[in-house]
C-alpha cells in the first residue's frame, strides 16, 4: 500500500512539475516560482498551459484533445489547491487562496465540460463492449482473492494498521460487484443497437465461438 501511494504522489509531482516548466516556458523573461500558477492573475496562462498539455498533434496539422489527461490534470491542480491552503492560512494570504480557488472553479465548468462528456461517450460506446471487458475467470480469482484477504484480516482481533488495506477490499469489492449489467440493453441507444445487430459488437466473442448455429442471427438481421 505505501510503494502504491509513493507511485501516486511521485506520478502527480511529475505532471506538476511538468504543468510548471510549460508555465514558465509561456512566462518567458520573468521570474517565475511554481507559486505564481495560482495566483488569480495566472489563471488564463495556466488554463492555456492545460490545455497546450492535454493535446496531441497527429500527422497532420490538426491536433487531438487527450480527454483523460485533461481531467488529470485538473484533478492534479485541484489537490495542488487544497495543499497550499495550509500555507496561505499560515501566512496570512487567505484573501489570495480564497480568489484563485473561486476563480478556477469558475473556470472549470467551461474548461472541462467537454473532456467529462467525452469520456462519458467514450466509456459507454467502447469501454462496455464485450471484447473490452475483463476476461470472467480472472474476475472470479479477484473475488475470491478479496474474500480470502477480508476474511484474514478480520478473523482475529482487528489490527488498525490493516485498516487501509480493508477499506480498498471493501471498496473494491463494492465497484466491481455492485453493477446491474441485465439492465444495460434497456438503456442502449439506437446507434448501439444497430451495431449490435449489424455488426455483432455487442456479442463476446468466446460466446459466439460456442455457438453451432448462427442461422437465427441471419434471420433476425433479414
Amino acid at each position: 500500500m505505501r510503494d502504491k501511494v509513493r507511485r501516486n504522489v511521485m506520478s502527480e509531482m511529475r505532471e506538476l512539475a511538468r504543468l510548471y516548466l510549460v508555465f514558465k516556458e509561456l512566462l518567458e523573461g520573468e521570474n517565475v516560482t511554481t507559486e505564481d500558477m495560482f495566483i488569480r492573475g495566472h489563471l488564463p496562462t495556466l488554463r492555456e498551459v492545460i490545455q497546450q498539455m492535454s493535446e496531441k498533434s497527429d500527422e497532420g496539422s490538426t491536433s487531438k484533445e487527450k480527454h483523460g489527461l485533461k481531467l488529470i490534470l485538473n484533478a492534479i491542480v485541484l489537490r495542488t489547491i487544497k495543499s497550499i491552503k495550509g500555507l496561505y492560512t499560515e501566512t496570512k494570504q487567505d484573501d489570495k487562496f480564497v480568489e484563485f480557488h473561486e476563480a478556477y472553479l469558475f473556470r472549470s465548468a467551461e474548461m472541462f465540460a467537454n473532456a467529462r462528456y467525452q469520456c462519458v461517450v467514450n466509456s459507454v460506446e467502447k469501454s462496455r463492449r464485450p471484447e473490452c471487458l475483463p476476461d470472467e475467470n480472472e474476475i472470479q480469482k479477484l473475488k475470491t482473492y478479496i474474500a480470502n484477504e477480508v476474511q484474514r484480516i478480520t478473523k482475529d482481533k482487528f489490527d488498525p494498521a490493516n485498516y487501509s488495506t480493508l477499506r480498498s477490499l471493501i471498496v473494491t469489492r463494492l465497484t466491481i460487484y455492485n453493477g446491474r449489467r441485465r439492465e444495460e440493453p434497456a438503456r442502449m441507444l439506437v446507434s448501439q443497437w444497430l451495431d449490435a445487430r449489424d455488426n455483432n459488437a455487442w456479442l463476446p466473442p468466446d460466446k459466439v465461438k460456442e455457438i453451432k448455429n448462427l442461422n437465427y442471427l441471419e434471420k433476425e438481421r433479414s
